[in-house]
């Protein structure tokens, strides 16, 4: 024979709720005036956030260019500078016999 299904405990709190305080009528006309305003004040932030945009002061960009760039484009400006930089491709460059 199966065992006896056990006999549920009935908690008083259960049967009796807990207290809530319900706002007043006030209250609640108030909540309801903000939240029938809120699509016009989201629009109008929308609005104002639109035109921050297109007016925000643009930055200049700055290109930085690394020293050894500068340098290197100075050396190649002058035609010795430019001779030297060829012999020194030609000498430290692949050996002729591995060209095609």
């Amino acid at each position: 024979m199966p065992p006896p299904a056990p006999v549920p405990v009935i908690d008083r709190d259960m049967e009796t709720g807990l207290p809530v305080k319900m706002p007043s009528l006030q209250e609640s006309a108030k909540a309801y005036v903000r939240a029938s305003q809120l699509e016009t004040r989201v629009a109008e932030h929308m609005r104002q956030v639109d035109r921050q945009v297109t007016t925000h002061a643009k930055l200049d960009r700055v290109r930085s260019v690394s020293p050894e760039i500068k340098q290197a484009l100075g050396l190649l400006r002058t035609r010795s500078s430019q001779r030297a930089a060829i012999l020194a491709g030609v000498v430290l460059g692949p050996p002729r016999a591995l060209e095609e």
